[in-house]
C-alpha cells in the first residue's frame, strides 16, 4: 500500500501521552461537550510521506527510491488545524 500514496501527502503524528492528556482535559471541561476537535502534534510532528518515507529508507540502508517507484492514490492524513482544540 505504501506505494501507492503519492509523496506529497502530509502527515503529522502525535504522541499517546498527549492524546490521553487531551481526553482527560476534555473529560472535566463543561465547553467542549457536543463539539468535534482535532488533537495533533503540531508543526514539529508535520512530516511529508515523501521525507517520512525517505527517512526510513536510508536508515535502513536502502537509499531513496524513484518518485516513478510510487502512486498518486489519496491517503486518509493530513496536518492538524489544532488552533481552536
Amino acid at each position: 500500500m505504501m506505494f501507492t500514496i503519492r509523496l506529497a501527502t502530509r502527515m503529522e503524528f502525535v504522541h499517546p501521552d498527549d492524546v490521553a492528556r487531551a481526553i482527560g482535559n476534555a473529560i472535566t471541561c463543561d465547553e467542549v461537550w457536543g463539539n468535534t476537535y482535532l488533537v495533533g502534534g503540531g508543526k514539529d510532528c508535520q512530516i511529508l510521506f515523501r521525507d517520512f518515507f525517505n527517512g526510513i529508507m536510508n536508515t535502513v540502508g536502502i537509499g531513496l527510491l524513484p518518485d516513478s517507484a510510487f502512486g498518486n492514490a489519496p491517503f486518509y492524513t493530513d496536518w492538524q488545524d489544532t488552533e481552536e482544540s
